[in-house]
């Protein structure tokens, strides 16, 4: 991570934050911003109400932040992206942690350059597609790139969850 700043306030026991990342040399900042209910020992006055949300949108060469989340397993070396995920939910005061969340969000790739360690001899190219994702799943509209001399695609819908049931005809597949 090349640079970090951030703001946050404090008001009506509500916790608001912004941050901003540079990841990498070149690279357009990652953000996220959030906003939290939190009653300090010291407030007057309750929140007005116990919904939380956060936002995080990462553009472009700020999808090298994979390279970190992978521990290296993937790497992001070259071209366009656009991820942006809402996470929404409830705080509950009494057991001091979040309830009932809800995520969407998706992440288009264009002409991407990308490295997995299990593709040891050449990264995948020309990537583009877009991924749709929520806390239980994500479903891949379309995939797809260059590996080896052929091109490689994949279309469908993957469980995140335990108990997460998908239909047959909309599981993973990849050709």
């Amino acid at each position: 991570i090349q640079s970090t700043q951030g703001s946050f306030s404090y008001n009506n026991s509500r916790f608001d934050f912004f941050a901003s990342s540079v990841v990498a040399a070149r690279a357009e900042p990652l953000t996220i911003t959030g906003s939290i209910p939190y009653k300090l020992n010291f407030a007057a006055v309750e929140p007005e109400s116990n919904s939380l949300n956060l936002n995080l949108n990462v553009k472009n060469e700020g999808f090298k932040l994979l390279n970190i989340l992978s521990k290296g397993e993937v790497r992001w070396l070259n071209g366009k992206g656009d991820l942006n995920l809402n996470i929404n939910g409830i705080f509950d005061r009494q057991q001091n942690r979040p309830r009932n969340l809800s995520a969407d969000g998706n992440a288009i790739v264009q002409d991407a350059t990308i490295e997995a360690r299990t593709l040891p001899k050449a990264p995948l190219t020309q990537v583009n597609g877009k991924i749709n994702f929520n806390l239980n799943s994500m479903t891949v509209e379309n995939l797809q790139g260059n590996f080896g001399g052929g091109q490689i695609s994949a279309r469908g819908s993957l469980g995140l969850g335990k108990e997460i049931s998908i239909l047959p005809e909309n599981i993973l597949k990849l050709n």
